[in-house]
């Protein structure tokens, strides 16, 4: 798998492909240009919404009450001092 900063510069020069071929569809078939057009924009915005949904996301992570190392929030115990993560009822 290629890390993503890479793919996004791979894929910078290849939007003058779908660019050109936009400009020359408007030109040539007039108002059912502009509704694909918009209907190819719709479909690069959900590709783009697919690739960024869980790409940014970051762990919750809680702090050790003890020694306040951060713990991913779904720990019993530290993994650093192993004391218990479970909140005072």
């Amino acid at each position: 798998m290629f890390p993503r900063s890479l793919l996004s510069e791979l894929a910078k020069p290849l939007l003058a492909i779908p660019v050109l071929a936009a400009v020359f569809l408007l030109i040539v078939t007039g108002p059912l240009g502009w509704v694909m057009l918009a209907l190819f924009l719709l479909a690069g915005l959900a590709v783009r919404a697919a690739w960024t949904d869980d790409a940014d996301a970051v762990p919750e992570k809680v702090n050790c009450p003890d020694c306040g190392a951060r713990v991913a929030a779904g720990r019993d115990a530290c993994d650093y001092c192993g004391a218990s993560l479970d909140s005072p009822t």
